[in-house]
């Protein structure tokens, strides 16, 4: 099966000053590049800010009229640094289902785990694939900064996106700090060996064909 580089990564290729070193594959004796430390955190900042956070950012400006779309692009903030904590993919769509929740209550501390799955059965699932949000799920608006991001008033799911969007802009922000300071403490250790096993494999090569 052919590999190509993936678009975020050829743009950091010739953009950025990147480090690489030649690793192989021992059970393939296939040769690839290898990213730098330094610079899979600097992709990942990159990429979740201009992908996810400042898209979002952009549409949440524009008078509530863009909401829901703004959601999608933080959804898949959850679900990534779910992997690069777990330091492993969802094996199939009941343990991405888990791994979404336990993420996103972590995120979110007023989140229970029951709303947590709500959120990715009405939320997620419905506007990925039916394109509306299911089971009478909503999402609300209020100026105040102290509004929750998520609720759950008598078993309806109410998003505030606004709220949502610094929450998760307040955690990408936390994480990144703990990935930094584990490269420069303990690189082999638990949290920056799963955040560079995980993401330098899905941003180094990705099949062409898939």
């Amino acid at each position: 099966m052919g590999y190509q580089l993936v678009p975020g990564t050829y743009v950091a290729r010739h953009l950025m000053c990147i480090d690489e070193t030649t690793i192989v594959d021992e059970r393939t004796n296939e040769r690839h590049n290898a990213f730098s430390d330094n610079v899979l955190l600097m992709i990942f900042k990159v990429q979740i800010h201009e992908r996810n956070l400042l898209p979002a950012r952009f549409l949440l400006r524009k008078k509530n009229r863009f909401l829901f779309p703004s959601l999608l692009l933080l959804f898949p903030y959850v679900e990534l640094t779910a992997q690069l904590i777990e330091g492993r993919h969802s094996a199939n769509s009941q343990e991405s289902k888990n791994m979404f929740s336990e993420r996103l209550s972590n995120i979110i501390p007023n989140c229970t785990d029951a709303t947590a799955r709500e959120i990715y059965k009405q939320f997620r699932n419905g506007m990925v694939h039916d394109a509306v949000a299911r089971g009478g799920a909503v999402v609300t608006f209020d100026g105040n900064s102290q509004t929750h991001p998520v609720s759950n008033a008598d078993g309806r799911i109410l998003v505030n996106p606004k709220a949502f969007y610094r929450a998760i802009r307040n955690d990408f922000l936390r994480y990144c700090s703990e990935i930094q300071e584990a490269s420069h403490v303990d690189q082999d250790g638990v949290v920056f060996s799963h955040f560079r096993n995980i993401f330098s494999e899905l941003i180094s090569f990705a099949p062409a064909n898939r």
